[in-house]
């Protein structure tokens, strides 16, 4: 980690600062960002928050989806391809089982990531 003051100062007023610094790619961007008022440091462009997209609603819908899929995959595959018998997910009894523990170990995996995500995302 970085040390000194002029890496204190800049970190203090990047709390205070309601902008997020994005590198800024043309003397325009700089110079307009400097009329603004906003520059937090030599070649960035500082972008308001309330610009930003709210990632937070995307997110639990993004969680919700890989928790519904992988249960529904995991309790599709277990229930009834292997208790009940219903039906195959592949015809061929001999490449049936090897494609069915793929699917629990797909379904299983994206539930646990969409718990992890979601757990997460609630801790802040």
């Amino acid at each position: 980690m970085r040390s000194g003051p002029t890496w204190a100062r800049w970190r203090a007023r990047r709390r205070r600062s309601p902008c997020t610094a994005i590198r800024c790619t043309s003397r325009r961007q700089r110079a307009r960002s400097c009329r603004a008022g906003t520059r937090e440091r030599p070649g960035t462009l500082a972008i308001p928050d309330a610009v930003k997209p709210a990632n937070h609603r995307s997110d639990a819908l993004v969680n919700g989806a890989l928790i519904a899929l992988g249960g529904l995959a995991v309790v599709d595959n277990v229930v009834v391809h292997w208790l009940l018998g219903l039906h195959r997910a592949v015809p061929e009894p001999d490449a049936s089982l090897p494609v069915e523990i793929g699917l629990v170990v797909l379904g299983a995996a994206l539930l646990a990531l969409g718990l992890r995500r979601e757990r997460r995302a609630r801790r802040g």
